[in-house]
């Protein structure tokens, strides 16, 4: 399956929540409190979450590849892709269809495959 990085989980969204709809894929929840990823352990315990690692690690700190990355409420768009690109299995695309989206600060002009 694929295989799900949730940048910044806090207490588990939305990794926990995608774990659960998306059983046979593997997520990786990161997060650099201690006490947010002990509460995603206890809860992927509880609900048998066999597909989640939980790791009390900076973001930097991890060197796997992954399909996915997602993050809630963690960083603007543009800067989750700054931090995020080395994470993706392949090169983050820029999205020429709306340029003046990127141009106006707003930061939906970029995307990625991989990026939600």
């Amino acid at each position: 399956g694929e295989r799900v990085l949730d940048v910044g989980t806090g207490g588990g969204l939305p990794g926990l929540v995608c774990a659960i709809c998306a059983p046979k894929s593997h997520f990786t929840l990161v997060d650099k409190v201690k006490n947010k990823i002990y509460v995603c352990v206890e809860i992927a315990k509880e609900l048998q979450l066999d597909n989640v690692l939980a790791l009390h690690q900076n973001l930097d700190r991890i060197r796997d590849r992954f399909d996915f990355v997602v993050g809630l409420r963690v960083a603007a768009l543009p800067e989750l892709m700054r931090l995020a690109a080395n994470k993706l299995r392949w090169p983050l695309l820029r999205n020429a269809a709306a340029p003046e989206l990127e141009e106006s600060g707003s930061g939906g002009g970029s995307w990625a495959p991989g990026l939600i």
